[in-house]
């Protein structure tokens, strides 16, 4: 599945004779920024089998790997937020309808656009990537769920749901998310 990203795949390995023993991976994605299209990486592995570690010798088969990673890439940090569901419950909307799905139609493109009319900076979250990530994988269907949100049968929101998180117990992640930002109805329904 990795290999059928839309938006294509980076992946630098280190070879001993047959042996791949070490890699730096990750998944290109699509942006729309305020200076035209842009692709950012996601790293997404890296390793050295322990038989090629090089313990503090230098530079070893990480650092061999790792250069040329980041002489193609650049490093940034990501921010998250996070919410108490004590907080306060949200009044759901009623005339938006949230619905689990198991596939996700064309009418999703449109959606991305509305929602990157309102940024500078921000992934595109059209068909093609969100089936690729949320429902194309081999366990994706068993750790997410795709939840979609319509206003008089037109789509008019996105979420990618992780219900259950093993590091925070009682905890679930908003592992994608596409609502245009001036629809509050609809954020507060997904929510």
């Amino acid at each position: 599945v990795y290999l059928q990203n839309p938006a294509g795949h980076r992946i630098f390995v280190g070879q001993a004779g047959d042996v791949i023993a070490g890699n730096y991976s990750g998944t290109p994605q699509r942006f729309h920024t305020s200076m035209g299209p842009r692709t950012f990486v996601h790293a997404v592995d890296s390793f050295v089998l322990p038989e090629h570690r090089a313990g503090l010798k230098r530079p070893g088969l990480f650092l061999s790997i790792a250069e040329p990673w980041f002489d193609d890439v650049r490093v940034r940090s990501i921010d998250y937020l996070a919410r108490s569901a004590s907080e306060g419950a949200i009044d759901r909307p009623a005339d938006v309808e949230c619905v689990l799905v198991r596939e996700l139609g064309d009418e999703v493109d449109a959606l991305a656009s509305r929602f990157l009319s309102t940024k500078t900076c921000a992934l595109i979250r059209d068909r093609a990537y969100l089936h690729w990530r949320w429902l194309a994988g081999p366990s994706a269907r068993d750790l997410y769920e795709v939840w979609t949100a319509r206003r008089a049968g037109e789509l008019v929101g996105v979420m990618v749901l992780r219900p259950l998180h093993e590091l925070l117990p009682g905890a679930c992640t908003i592992a994608d998310w596409c609502v245009p930002e001036a629809d509050t109805a609809t954020a507060d329904a997904l929510l």
